[in-house]
């Protein structure tokens, strides 16, 4: 074998070589990476916990209501304009409408803010109340409305929500 050869063997081992070492870095960071919580009992911060009938059904995030259609309109206090998606669509994401009923309780609240609001689903299910989500500068959901009369002032919307209980009698 000559000289060149051998220099050209012993570079192609060093390169294998290499090779099973960065291969093997991969595999052991893919292994030490959490994954994101996939159950109920893990939610990610910022989530929004989504119960039905006093059980937990999931914990969403606002980046998950992307692709809902957007509603909007403008408050009657500042005329600002308030767009987001319905609390109605947000629900049927996560709980069958067959479930549901006209009288169905749902309390939305915030507990950094200790403040609700109890609504029922004939409201909530009416695209004509525009009783929505609203995403916050801080990149929180506020729920408001224009129409329902207990959600129509500044005052009574629900700041930085984070539970949303839904009670089928």
């Amino acid at each position: 074998m000559s000289r060149q050869s051998r220099i050209r063997f012993a570079i192609a081992i060093a390169a294998i070589f290499a090779a099973i070492l960065v291969m093997m870095n991969v595999l052991q960071r893919d292994e030490s990476t959490p994954a994101l919580p996939t159950d109920t009992a893990t939610p990610l911060p910022g989530s929004i916990a989504l119960y039905h009938n006093d059980g937990i059904v999931t914990f969403f995030t606002p980046s998950a209501l992307q692709g809902l259609d957007d509603y909007s309109f403008e408050d009657a206090e500042q005329s600002n304009l308030q767009s987001g998606i319905l609390l109605r669509d947000v629900i049927l994401l996560y709980v069958d409408a067959a479930e549901l009923s006209a009288d169905t309780v749902i309390t939305v609240s915030s507990s950094t803010r200790d403040k609700s609001v109890t609504l029922i689903w004939e409201e909530v299910a009416n695209p004509d109340n525009l009783v929505l989500f609203d995403i916050a500068r801080s990149g929180t959901l506020k729920l408001v409305s224009s129409r329902v009369e207990n959600l129509d002032t500044r005052a009574e919307w629900i700041q930085d929500t984070d539970r949303i209980e839904i009670q089928t009698p």
